[in-house]
């Protein structure tokens, strides 16, 4: 079993702003448990098997907080171990959402650099992979690796992105 280090972000339950925080543990391949614990004292392991997709809170009795983090636990499960990561709310299709960046590494564990030498970073939010960013000449640009379904990129979105990279990078 591999367990990740504590990762928070924002969320609301039943019309309250909450914060979540997450202890994941890679159980075995394809099978997580997210252990969970709301700023409002709730606490429960939620179950994920991707071989069957199923999600299961484990206590069972508030399936709610789990229908409302599950989108933000797929997308725990594409972080790298000691990698940069962000998370904060931008509206998409009217909604708040919250928008994940993780650097990109390869499997090998080497940081991922496009070919002009610049980092890339990954854009998840509803659950899924969405585009990479990186800074060419100055400016921040997003483009697409996905083949299926292509995600049209939100130019707002990835300035925003870039905004808060440079200003953690100066902090």
């Amino acid at each position: 079993m591999i367990t990740y280090p504590s990762i928070s972000f924002p969320c609301m339950v039943r019309g309250r702003e909450l914060t979540a925080e997450v202890i994941t543990e890679a159980v075995k391949p394809g099978k997580y448990n997210f252990n969970t614990r709301f700023s409002d004292g709730f606490c429960d392991t939620f179950s994920h098997d991707e071989i069957s997709g199923t999600w299961a809170a484990v206590k069972g009795g508030q399936k709610s907080y789990l229908e409302k983090i599950q989108d933000d636990l797929s997308v725990l499960r594409n972080y790298q171990v000691g990698r940069h990561y962000l998370c904060f709310l931008h509206t998409i299709h009217g909604k708040p959402t919250n928008v994940w960046v993780f650097e990109t590494q390869r499997i090998d564990g080497y940081m991922m650099y496009s070919s002009r030498g610049c980092k890339c970073y990954s854009v998840f939010y509803n659950g899924d992979y969405r585009f990479d960013i990186q800074k060419i000449n100055g400016a921040w640009e997003g483009k697409t690796v996905r083949h299926s379904n292509p995600e049209r990129i939100d130019e707002t979105l990835v300035t925003t992105i870039g905004s808060v990279i440079d200003a953690r990078i100066k902090e």
